[in-house]
């Protein structure tokens, strides 16, 4: 058991390098005019793979157990070293370098940019509300099916596929005609809060999957914006920084989420703990609102993709 959560906790150290690290490396493998269109596929496909991971995972280990799952994904990363290894390092267009100074003090600049910066601040804390509360569908479903749904591994299968296809619909139009206003951010942000508590209300198996695939559009939209306009808005030297406060924000704090989810479910009942979620995600929403609306200055521009 100490040597599991040893292994866990080098896992998480390793993703607070890995994920800030490859967002940001996006900007290096395209041009300018490619950037926005670029990120958006990516923000999306990590999206999907968060729904699509755990379906599969569902049959594999129905079918061949729980430790194939742990032997398949590790042997899939062979594929990513690969695709590394046979870049053409020559294509690559580095980003110019902030001065090197010590880690804590390279975190220190980058919090103070974030926070004197109110177009990045209102993403940030978007991101942190809908991370910590509401994206939590990998145990939020678990739940619905077993015990407000009563549908079992079938209606959660049901589910996450549902929420896996709007994730790739909307995944494919944004990558391809996505604009990244900060309009389309809260209205995402908004219409997810919205369509979280809807599920809470929902006790029939085929309304829940209609919500969840509308939910799957949602999320992808709310990440995909949320990912590319902070790309576009950090300068070069600070879009690792930022990127990481991102992924912090966002992904680091689903374990939180994970565990509010099951200790109001256990207090409160499933579907009271679902609405109970959504509503921190929509208060979020409008103190963001609020801020963006009575910052000073006028909200900084962001580079439109360019059209395919």
């Amino acid at each position: 058991m100490v040597l599991i959560y040893a292994l866990a906790a080098l896992r998480g150290l390793t993703d607070a390098v890995d994920m800030p690290t490859r967002q940001a490396f996006v900007s290096e493998m395209v041009g300018g005019e490619d950037l926005a269109n670029a990120i958006a596929l990516n923000s999306a496909q990590f999206s999907v793979a968060r729904i699509v991971g755990p379906a599969i995972a569902a049959v594999v280990i129905a079918t061949v157990g729980t430790a194939a799952c742990f032997y398949a994904n590790s042997v899939s990363f062979l594929a990513v070293v690969a695709a590394y290894l046979a870049m053409n390092k020559a294509e690559l267009r580095p980003t110019p370098q902030a001065p090197r100074v010590n880690a804590v003090r390279q975190v220190g600049q980058g919090l103070r940019y974030a926070l004197g910066t109110p177009d990045l601040l209102v993403i940030l804390v978007l991101a942190a509300v809908i991370g910590t509360f509401g994206y939590n569908m990998q145990t939020i479903f678990p739940l619905l099916s077993t015990y407000v749904l009563h549908s079992g591994a079938a209606g959660l299968s049901e589910l996450l596929v549902a929420m896996g296809l709007g994730s790739i619909m909307a995944g494919l139009v944004v990558a391809y005609r996505g604009k990244p206003t900060e309009r389309l951010l809260f209205v995402c942000a908004a219409v997810f809060a919205v369509l979280l508590f809807a599920i809470g209300l929902s006790h029939w198996q085929l309304v829940t999957a209609v919500i969840a695939f509308a939910l799957g559009i949602a999320g992808v939209l709310f990440m995909t914006t949320v990912n590319t306009r902070l790309q576009l808005l950090a300068p070069p030297e600070m879009r690792g920084r930022v990127m990481g406060m991102y992924a912090l924000l966002f992904a680091g704090t689903t374990p939180i989420g994970s565990l509010l989810v099951g200790t109001l479910a256990a207090k409160t009942g499933v579907a009271p703990m679902v609405m109970e979620m959504a509503v921190p995600c929509a208060v979020g929403v409008f103190a963001a609102f609020w801020y963006a609306r009575h910052r000073q200055g006028a909200p900084a521009a962001v580079t439109e993709p360019a059209k395919s």
